[in-house]
């Protein structure tokens, strides 16, 4: 997945959570596990650089 649609996709996540007026535990829970995530892929773009590549040519 591509880290600008991530990005984006965390954006929206946060106005979702805001808008539904989560207390600010909650939403600190959520963005740690959307940082966790984001980590992920960025590592395994990292270690398999190629596998983006792919999506586009399909």
């Amino acid at each position: 997945m591509d880290y600008t649609l991530l990005s984006e996709m965390r954006q929206l996540y946060e106005l979702r959570i805001k808008a539904a007026g989560l207390d600010a535990l909650k939403l600190e829970q959520i963005e740690r596990e959307i940082a966790e995530i984001c980590a992920i892929l960025r590592d395994e773009n990292r270690l398999n650089p190629e596998s983006k590549h792919q999506d586009k040519s399909a």
